[in-house]
């Protein structure tokens, strides 16, 4: 969307897949971590570190993170300044 010149619609395409993850229930960790780190990365480019920190409780409240899941949200809470 970004290159098709289209930026101000990111944000919206992301909270809808997020809120259609949310309400299939789907146990697909994957595509909800996915929906989120791009939540988290877009409104931190867009100045919103509240909605960003928001985001980020909802990935660190995900089962059974990776090894590298742990590694992606303490670059963002590097990043965004939380300990």
């Amino acid at each position: 969307m970004d290159l098709a010149g289209k930026r101000k619609n990111i944000l919206g395409v992301l909270n809808k897949a997020y809120l259609l993850n949310k309400l299939s229930q789907t146990n697909e960790t994957f595509i909800t971590k996915s929906i989120l780190v791009s939540l988290i990365n877009v409104n931190y480019h867009l100045g919103n570190s509240e909605n960003a920190t928001k985001y980020l409780s909802e990935l660190e409240a995900i089962k059974d993170l990776s090894q590298d899941d742990i590694r992606q949200i303490n670059s963002v809470k590097e990043r965004l300044g939380i300990k």
